[in-house]
């Protein structure tokens, strides 16, 4: 089973995610680390103050982190607000035991597939993704990710919000193709962000970002008609 990192931000008693799971490093600024310990003890993780601030300075910290510590230079990286996953044929949310094995099933399918991130479904909607297709190697999915770091590709630091579209993208590039459990979907607490959230992002934000993705990959990505569309910008895959 690959080791889990959570990155966490002024949540010292509240990380959901190690509540649910009972394990994981639990990735926060060396100036919260003291009240972090109050509650998870040897779990938590620092990084220096510097390394954070931004959701993708942080995650670009964990990369090294993972690089450094992990001899197989993969790990999970999971929002600290993960409240349950749950298999979704039958509308059963796992114990975090199980959530466990499930999350070890996958750290064998992504190694013997080879790629480089692997993920759960974002919605609890059973309709859109049907048991006649339990995987996808073409579909993004974000929050709680499986990735290989030795590939050095990182998080795009001009990205303030969609830094998870792009890495999905980055990485379904480099293989060509990336793992998706559709029968199985991560629920968290929180919304996905906005102004009065952690991460503080606007609407602008998320088109200031589709904009320099647009650009950086030459192709429509990112496309607002009514809601936000994402398209793939490489043929084949």
């Amino acid at each position: 089973m690959y080791n889990i990192y959570i990155p966490s931000y002024n949540r010292p008693d509240n990380v959901k995610t190690f509540d649910y799971l009972g394990t994981g490093k639990i990735v926060v600024p060396e100036s919260q680390k003291k009240d972090y310990q109050k509650k998870y003890g040897e779990h938590v993780l620092s990084i220096d103050d510097s390394l954070d601030g931004n959701i993708v300075k942080k995650r670009n910290a964990i990369i090294n982190l993972i690089k450094k510590k992990e001899k197989t230079k993969c790990a999970w990286i999971i929002d600290d607000d993960l409240v349950y996953i749950k298999r979704k044929k039958e509308n059963k949310k796992l114990k975090g035991d199980v959530a466990l094995e499930l999350m070890e099933k996958t750290s064998i399918l992504f190694n013997d597939m080879k790629v480089g991130l692997a993920g759960f479904d974002y919605t609890e909607d059973n309709l859109k993704n049907k048991d006649f297709c339990p995987i996808s190697l073409n579909k993004p999915f974000y929050q709680i990710i499986l990735i290989n770091t030795s590939d050095n590709i990182i998080y795009d630091k001009k990205l303030k919000v969609a830094e998870d579209l792009d890495i999905w993208l980055q990485k379904i590039i480099h293989y060509r193709r990336t793992l998706k459990l559709n029968q199985y979907c991560a629920t968290f607490y929180g919304d996905e962000g906005g102004e009065h959230s952690v991460i503080g992002w606007t609407n602008d934000d998320r088109i200031e970002a589709s904009k320099i993705i647009n650009k950086k990959y030459g192709y429509k990505v990112m496309e607002y008609k009514k809601r936000w569309n994402i398209k793939i910008p490489i043929k084949g895959v």
